[in-house]
Parts: structure tokens; sequence; C-alpha cells
């Protein structure tokens, strides 16, 4: 999802200029930027191998942006309901899935009432995009354009 790569590159930019991850090369992490963008974007499995970090240390890392960022957590939380909508239309039947990002959903969900549609949706991917940094929103807006050319 187009979301998940957006939190990605903004966790990315977090963490290096953050003083406890100066030391790792970009690789490194990317790894854990992977990890805590699956843990956010409700993939059962968030860890990415090698990632250098655990799911308690990358459930602190999530949650202090996420909780100081409501942008980010309305699209956090927008982008699980899109995951139920596509796994219901999958599966016809309700997610059930009890994943880091379901519980975000079930605890402030009610902060976003209004359910994601094909108008609202890419609204706040672009809202949040605008809200980034000059060279961030750069690398995003890339981000975003050349998945969208690939379809």
């Amino acid at each position: 999802m187009i979301s998940q790569i957006i939190i990605a590159e903004f966790f990315l930019d977090q963490l290096l200029y953050s003083p406890e991850f100066v030391s790792l090369n970009e690789s490194a992490l990317r790894k854990i930027v992977s990890s805590v963008a699956n843990l956010l974007a409700g993939r059962v499995q968030p860890l990415v191998e090698d990632s250098k970090i655990d799911l308690e240390d990358c459930i602190k890392l999530a949650m202090v942006e996420v909780l100081n960022n409501d942008l980010l957590l309305e699209l956090v939380i927008q982008s699980r309901r899109v995951l139920s909508i596509i796994r219901y239309a999958q599966t016809q039947k309700p997610d059930t899935t009890q994943d880091f990002a379901s519980k975000l959903l079930e605890k402030y969900g009610a902060n976003f009432p209004t359910a994601p549609n094909t108008d609202n949706y890419p609204a706040l991917i672009n809202t949040f995009i605008d809200s980034l940094h000059p060279g961030l929103k750069e690398k995003a807006l890339n981000a975003r354009d050349s998945i969208l050319k690939k379809g």
C-alpha cells in the first residue's frame, strides 16, 4: 500500500537523526523501519529478519510517533480500515485479525469516524505528504508516483 511506503519513509527520516540509531547504516535502518511500517500496516509477522529490533522496541518506536502526530495516527487507522475492506472483499468474511494495527483501530478509531473511501483516503495520503518537510515530501511524492505508475 502507498501509505505503508510513505510511513516507512517518515520513520526512516526520524531514525536518521535519532541519537539512538546514529551508529547504524541506512540498510540496517531500513530493516527497522520496515518492521515498524509492517507493524502499523497490520502485517501478521511485522518483524523483518535481521532488523536488530524486537517486537517490544518496534511497538515503542511506533507509538512515540503515532501518539504525537494526529495525522500519522489517522493515516494508520484509515489504512487499517482499508486493509479490512480488502480482506473482506477477498474472503467475504469480516476481518477478525488481531494485529497491532487492529488494536490501534479499536482504541483510537472513534477519533476518526468517517470510513475511508475513494475520495477521502487519497486526500488523507496527500495531506500527510504535504505535512512533511520538503526533502521528505519529495521522497514520499516520488514513492507514491512510482507506485501509481506501476498500477
